[in-house]
């Protein structure tokens, strides 16, 4: 069936007529969501409308050859029969009456026995779904019976399977990844709207509305109230307190009926089991999304893993061994150790496409990144960009290990940053995924940017 594969297929107009002659009030105001989801005719393998329809999926996989010769055969032998047999008094049944209405049918098409392409159909489809013998009469009419059950299958799926995201609710629109992804929400066009805390002084981009809550339980409601997703850009490095808060976000998002949330992950590999042990506050990142898991029958949920964000680290004098003002560098044993690199547009980028494809992305972590690098390679594209030769010095990460349990317990904010980086550079890293779990760049259509463009991109924006 290679040659069909090009074949256009009726099938919108199929669903059309079919919800039409049923003639069930709310079924008919209920259109078929397919231009709006973006999974029209226009834009995908016109079989895979039919098949979502007709073969019960409730995802949009690409069908299988028999898929598509059992297609092709419905189209021709069985659709124009159905439709021109059912519509004559259709319109005097109710869903409830489908039995009745499935025997008037079968009554006014014309079962001729010599009919090759109508007795082909009906083999195939008791092939497929018919699990006992009976007469050809009565698979005639479970046949007519699914396709009567069809429209109201495809609205129930497309309600509780395919997500439909146009609204976004950003929280900390105006933190670093904040300001990314509310970028990159206005650029794939979706609605943005920012969510800070009422003393927050954050100005948001043309378009994007402002919403300022206390974040109490009912603010917070009220906030999500409309909203197909919320982003969580915000944390806390005190152990217990993002937990705390994120639970809180979540359980609000699933009262005012949110689809998907994102909890504020953004870095390494959280669902690595030894996360906890190099750093102990990421136990509430850990916990949070258990605890999205134990809801995701409510809220579906997308977990980003972005490994070190690399514009970001460069900004903060000394984190993973680089202090760009004063031209210096720290390598750490030995300097050739991989990890992933994301820059904070490229975060951006990640959290949107995910929500351009949340059927893809939901109840997963996905992994991104823009760059796979070591400090070595780093260091050399400073220096080429720069055109300057960094003063250099060796160290080890288990010496940033204990510099920054030192820093820890003095409360300095630079110990939690030296246990970032250390997770980063050590081997076995946290943000050497790419190998292990591999990424969704291609997936998303995200680009894999070149280091030395983008270093040059960087200074020359006079950051640093």
């Amino acid at each position: 069936m290679d040659g069909q594969s090009e074949r256009p297929l009726p099938a919108k107009p199929l669903v059309e007529r079919l919800l039409k002659n049923v003639s069930v009030p709310s079924l008919v105001a209920a259109e078929v969501p397919s231009d709006q989801m973006g999974i029209g005719l226009q834009s995908l393998d016109p079989f895979l409308y039919v098949a979502v329809l007709v073969l019960g999926r409730d995802d949009l996989r690409p069908c299988t050859a028999d898929d598509r010769e059992y297609l092709a055969v419905m189209m021709e032998a069985f659709v124009p029969r159905f439709l021109t047999s059912m519509a004559p008094t259709a319109s005097e049944y109710l869903p409830g009456d489908a039995r009745n209405l499935c025997i008037e049918i079968a009554n006014r098409m014309e079962l001729i026995e010599d009919d090759f392409n109508f007795q082909t159909f009906i083999a195939m489809y008791r092939g497929r779904y018919v699990q006992k013998p009976l007469p050809q009469r009565a698979v005639v009419e479970l046949c007519l019976l699914h396709a009567l059950k069809m429209p109201f299958e495809l609205n129930s799926a497309i309600q509780n399977s395919l997500i439909l995201i146009k609204s976004v609710l950003v929280i900390g629109p105006g933190g670093n990844v904040g300001r990314s992804t509310v970028k990159a929400l206005l650029d794939e066009k979706f609605e943005v709207t920012g969510l800070t805390r009422q003393s927050s002084e954050a100005i948001l981009p043309p378009g994007v509305k402002h919403i300022k809550s206390d974040y109490s339980e009912a603010s917070l409601r009220d906030a999500f109230r409309g909203k197909d997703a919320v982003i969580s850009t915000i944390s806390s490095i005190v152990p217990g307190d993002a937990l705390t808060l994120q639970k809180s976000l979540v359980d609000s998002a699933i009262s005012a009926g949110v689809k998907v949330f994102f909890p504020s992950e953004f870095g390494i590999d959280t669902s690595d089991s030894s996360a906890s042990e190099y750093i102990p506050f990421l136990v509430d990142k850990i916990q949070t999304v258990d605890y999205l898991k134990a809801q995701q029958d409510k809220i579906s949920w997308t977990a980003v893993i972005t490994g070190s964000m690399f514009d970001w680290g460069l900004n903060i004098p000394g984190f993973g061994g680089f202090n760009m003002p004063a031209r210096t560098a720290t390598v750490f044993d030995g300097g050739d150790i991989s990890y992933e690199a994301t820059s904070l547009d490229q975060v951006g980028r990640a959290i949107a496409r995910s929500l351009k494809n949340p059927d893809l992305t939901k109840n997963q972590y996905v992994y991104v990144s823009s760059f796979t690098v070591t400090q070595n390679k780093v260091l050399s594209a400073l220096e080429r960009a720069t055109n300057e030769k960094f003063t250099f010095s060796k160290d080890t990460v288990e010496n940033l290990w204990r510099d920054w349990a030192t820093k820890v317990k003095e409360g300095q904010l630079l110990g939690t940053l030296s246990m970032i980086a250390g997770s980063i550079l050590g081997e076995g890293g946290l943000a050497n995924y790419s190998k292990t779990k591999g990424l969704w760049n291609e997936t998303l259509g995200l680009p894999q940017e070149d280091l030395d463009g983008f270093v040059r991109e960087y200074l020359a924006g006079g950051t640093v």
